[in-house]
């Protein structure tokens, strides 16, 4: 039953990434098309904070990069302030280089290699790769 929880995140989490990937060129196109990107980009970044949550010590480096990043494109948004929103994309790009490391170090671990494994290793992918 654990096993099947764990899967399934590990699956909402490679879809959540696709989502982003191809919503991205959509919406990134007029100011409230981005704020939805913006906030779509969070879906993983939450489900990797789920994920990450079974290692000590890995959930506050991302609540504290996912609170600074929000704050930023919060402030940003507001202000229109160019460097709050360069902070920001920078703080989610710190955000998905240490889920990359996370998720590498979860898959370095397993014993035996499971569908969530797979899910896993394939979500890691599009986080390597340019958008």
């Amino acid at each position: 039953m654990r096993e099947q929880v764990e899967e399934r995140r590990d699956l909402l989490l490679l879809l959540s990434l696709l989502l982003v990937i191809l919503m991205h060129p959509v919406l990134d196109h007029g100011t409230v098309r981005r704020v939805l990107l913006a906030i779509l980009t969070f879906v993983p970044l939450v489900f990797a904070t789920v994920k990450m949550s079974e290692k000590k010590g890995w959930v506050w480096p991302f609540v504290l990069l996912i609170s600074g990043t929000v704050i930023c494109g919060i402030g940003g948004g507001i202000v229109s302030s160019e460097p709050l929103l360069t902070l920001q994309w920078t703080l989610a790009t710190i955000a998905f280089g240490l889920c990359v490391i996370g998720l590498f170090s979860y898959l370095e671990s397993a014993r035996t290699i499971t569908r969530g494994h797979l899910y896993t290793a394939a979500s890691i992918y599009p986080k390597l790769s340019p958008v």
